[in-house]
């Protein structure tokens, strides 16, 4: 029985060594490896938030300069409007003249003719 227990034994500490040897050799080793990855990741995360910082700046940047722009834009088309408002004005204002001439025009006539008539009558006269 001394000889079965010491088997045992034998058989239980070449186990154990085996096992060490084991969690040593292989276990250690991808834990050492996952904690370089866990590292890597880390460093990853800390490039990525500052990727996502900048893009955040870059995206915030641009969104200024588009409201600007959409700002001189509205500017500009409240300018075309004013101007299409005046050039209309002008027309308007131009119309009422060309009338205008067109009746003074018409008096002047009648008033030559009357002129006419005048001199005609006036010649008529002898002094």
């Amino acid at each position: 029985m001394v000889e079965s227990v010491n088997g045992s034994v034998g058989n239980l500490v070449s186990n154990s060594q085996n096992m060490l040897k084991y969690i040593d050799e292989d276990v250690s080793d991808d834990y050492k490896k996952l904690l370089q990855v866990g590292e890597q990741y880390h460093k990853d995360a800390e490039f990525f938030k500052v990727i996502i910082e900048d893009f955040n700046e870059n995206t915030s940047n641009l969104q200024e300069s588009i409201e600007s722009i959409t700002n001189a834009i509205n500017e500009v088309a409240v300018t075309i409007n004013e101007g299409t408002d005046g050039v209309g004005s002008i027309a308007n204002k131009t119309s009422n003249m060309v009338e205008e001439l067109t009746n003074i025009k018409s008096t002047i006539k009648h008033n030559l003719e009357s002129a006419k008539k005048l001199v005609d009558t006036v010649s008529g006269f002898k002094l």
